[in-house]
């Protein structure tokens, strides 16, 4: 049974027979490791790579506490197996030293890389950063392996034209004397019914060689659709445990996951001890059951089990694309974004806090009332005009949260957020003090807030760690808002 078709048979999930699928998963929940874990250990080459890898992560350092201190070590680490993987590819040449690699079939990872290196130059190929502390892919290996198995080739003369530029275009369509106006469709078709590779090749050197996809690679990739982690096996997985409200069994899995990584999520997070919390698994409950007034009770499960995979995955913005990957790319994403942000107005609270005149300190917290129910703007002065960065949902997240501790502290709107170049905000009390600063968006979050004059704490990390930090905030802001 496929993932879209156990949503699709919509029955009692106490009469599905998930044994068959849970003896999968445990058969399969290997296969959630990272591509570097199955190479050929028989290729010299690799035996070299990871020796130097196993040199970066036996290195040492001092026990500490402190999350700046804990975060900048963990980004040396994932700096230096870059630098290993970059060093390595740029040895490489693909024309001359294809090496030795296994021919398994290729894992989803593997796929999203083959579809990533798609008209890299093989001489200087980019390859962003994540490919590294996410995936910790060997680029070198993984290319030969897409040569070997017939995925990927060095890009022909016609291919190439691609990268030209309209005038490159023109430019040899007039040195041989043929029409050179039109659209750059236009032109490189010209140039491919009039001049023979013989004659063309003397516009091209041998440094404007790129990766291509064969036929074979074409038809492998077709129906690879963009996903939350490239890890689709482990996505697919872990939902099929939460759609019958397995979420211990479904966080097992990305933990470890997590845990087989060089490079972990997180700050100081022990992945092979970690963890789901009860209260998580009720909230996991409670979203089950809203109604996120969809007629579709197939798109509604999809919806629903998605959000809950990717707040288990620490990236609740992605939600959309896992559900996009389920469901199909020619969905309504309006319907799609009302129902997620239902799914936020509650769990996340978009709401004022009413008390009771006699209750009790200890009990305040809990009185949270929804009374802007469906209200996504955020519930402070925010500029966010400048540098045409969007508000995403990890920010929605945290202002609501934060809105909440402010009334539990009678700060009410005393922030002032203005959008800076790099996506942070600066944040400011009413009077124009500098009080802090929030990055939400990139790879690398965090907050900042002042301490007292001269000094301020740093708190890096995933959301959660982010939200965890709110209260620190709140008290040392309320001596500067006094």
């Amino acid at each position: 049974m496929s993932i879209l078709n156990l949503f699709r048979k919509n029955k009692n999930k106490n009469n599905i027979d998930f044994n068959e699928k849970s003896n999968k998963s445990k058969q399969t929940s290997n296969n959630t490791m990272t591509p570097s874990q199955e190479y050929n250990s028989i290729s010299t080459h690799n035996v070299e790579v990871k020796n130097e890898i196993n040199k970066v992560l036996n290195v040492s350092y001092n026990d500490t506490t402190n999350l700046y201190e804990l975060e900048k070590q963990a980004r040396e680490k994932s700096d230096a197996l870059y630098d290993i993987h970059t060093n390595s590819i740029n040895k490489f040449n693909p024309q001359n030293n294809i090496l030795e690699t296994d021919t398994k079939p290729l894992t989803s990872i593997e796929k999203s890389f083959l579809k990533y290196i798609i008209g890299e130059n093989i001489y200087e190929p980019y390859i962003a950063t994540y490919w590294t502390y996410e995936y910790n892919i060997n680029y070198s290996y993984l290319i030969s392996k897409f040569f070997n198995m017939d995925y990927l080739k060095i890009s022909n003369y016609i291919e190439d034209l691609t990268k030209l530029t309209v005038s490159e275009l023109k430019e040899i369509l007039k040195s041989n004397n043929i029409k050179s106006t039109g659209k750059k469709a236009e032109l490189i078709e010209r140039i491919e019914k009039e001049i023979s590779c013989k004659d063309l090749s003397n516009f091209f050197n041998s440094s404007n060689k790129y990766y291509a996809l064969t036929d074979k690679g074409k038809e492998l990739l077709k129906d690879v659709r963009k996903s939350v982690t490239k890890n689709t096996d482990l996505e697919d997985q872990c939902l099929e445990l939460i759609y019958i409200d397995k979420y211990e069994e479904a966080y097992d899995l990305i933990c470890k996951y997590e845990s087989s990584k060089n490079i972990q999520r997180g700050i100081n997070i022990n992945w092979e001890n970690h963890k789901i919390t009860p209260m998580k698994i009720e909230s996991y409950k409670a979203i089950k059951e809203l109604d996120i007034n969809l007629k579709d009770t197939l798109l509604d499960n999809i919806i629903k089990s998605s959000y809950i995979l990717c707040d288990m995955l620490g990236n609740n913005s992605k939600t959309s694309i896992l559900v996009k990957r389920l469901a199909g790319e020619k969905i309504d994403n309006i319907e799609i974004n009302n129902a997620i942000n239902s799914i936020n107005d509650v769990i996340y609270n978009h709401s004022t806090i009413t008390y009771n005149a006699n209750d009790s300190i200890n009990n305040k917290n809990l009185h949270y009332m929804d009374i802007v129910k469906n209200n996504k703007s955020i519930p402070f002065e925010v500029n966010n005009k400048n540098y045409n960065f969007k508000i995403n949902e990890n920010e929605i997240y945290f202002f609501n949260i934060l809105k909440i501790k402010m009334y539990e502290n009678e700060l009410k709107n005393n922030f002032v957020f203005d959008r800076m170049s790099d996506g942070a905000f600066n944040v400011f009390d009413t009077s124009d003090n500098f009080i802090g600063k929030v990055k939400l968006q990139g790879r690398k979050k965090w907050i900042m807030y002042m301490k007292n004059e001269f000094g301020s704490e740093h708190i890096y990390g995933e959301l959660i760690h982010l939200i965890d930090g709110i209260d620190a905030w709140i008290k040392y802001s309320k001596e500067y808002l006094k």
